[in-house]
């Protein structure tokens, strides 16, 4: 499908939204004159705008996710509705805040620079209630999201080293403290042995993730964990590879693409290079 096909397809179902829009419209105004008349339209129009927009995301958004990351990732494979396990994220210990929902999406699997990759949208949730006086109301408060990675590297350890911004949510290790004052400020390490962790969290690693956490420009999360996997969690509060409702041209969602993985490629490319 190129990109002539897929403008073909934005156009058309930018059409659909629009008459869902009208649908939906009409609705509101039958609610003024007859409520009952007017509920239908307006769910009818909701319903369409919905299957529109998923139908971009799945046809066109793929597409093109596709084409963007088989130039920098070989044994490519994708998946929207895919993610890492429940259980894999509970067991990596990352110093996320209290979290009782795990959502993944974006699932991209393959090999980067003689790395296998592994990485996928994350969304953590915590039910929350709230109390008002006298009544009180459930909320779900996303606690993090954005991407989540996973990478192999070759350095065996016996316990998992953890960095992190903010120290408060995390209760697994002791906390390890570097001769850099200006460092441990910033940063907390924690890992059941000193020795594991300044084996990983040498000088030139040190200067790598002051770099990563530079670019991201968000607080990340990170864990070289024992089974031969790092694994980074960036809070940027964006899903990537999403269309947006304003998309119209496939070589705009393609750019975007690109300036996405861009991004954590380069996040990935320091955390390599801490190794070296």
């Amino acid at each position: 499908m190129d990109e002539r096909d897929l403008n073909e397809i934005i156009a058309t179902e930018n059409k659909n939204k629009l008459m869902a829009l009208g649908i939906a419209a009409l609705g509101l105004v039958f609610m003024l004159f007859h409520p009952i008349l007017g509920i239908p339209f307006i769910i009818a129009g909701a319903v369409l705008f919905f299957l529109s927009q998923s139908r971009l995301s799945k046809i066109v958004g793929r597409a093109v996710a596709l084409k963007v990351l088989s130039r920098h990732i070989e044994d490519l494979s994708f998946d929207q509705e895919g993610g890492f396990s429940d259980e894999l994220i509970d067991s990596v210990y990352m110093g996320f805040p209290a979290y009782d929902s795990i959502k993944c999406g974006d699932h991209i699997k393959g090999r980067y620079k003689g790395r296998d990759l592994e990485l996928c949208d994350l969304e953590l949730t915590e039910t929350r209630v709230v109390k008002s006086g006298k009544t009180t109301r459930t909320e779900h408060v996303t606690v993090f999201q954005g991407p989540y990675v996973c990478i192999t590297y070759d350095k065996e350890i016996n316990d998992p080293v953890t960095v992190t911004e903010n120290g408060s949510f995390f209760n697994r290790g002791n906390l390890v403290k570097t001769e850099s004052e200006e460092f441990n400020r910033r940063f907390k390490i924690y890992c059941s042995s000193e020795h594991d962790a300044f084996y990983i969290i040498t000088p030139h690693m040190m200067e790598r993730i002051e770099e990563i956490y530079e670019r991201a420009e968000h607080e990340i999360f990170l864990n070289f964990c024992n089974d031969g996997h790092i694994y980074m969690a960036v809070d940027n509060r964006h899903d990537s590879f999403e269309l947006s409702l304003m998309d119209k041209e496939a070589g705009s969602i393609e750019d975007r693409f690109e300036k996405e993985l861009q991004y954590l490629l380069s996040l990935i490319d320091e955390l390599s290079e801490g190794f070296r």
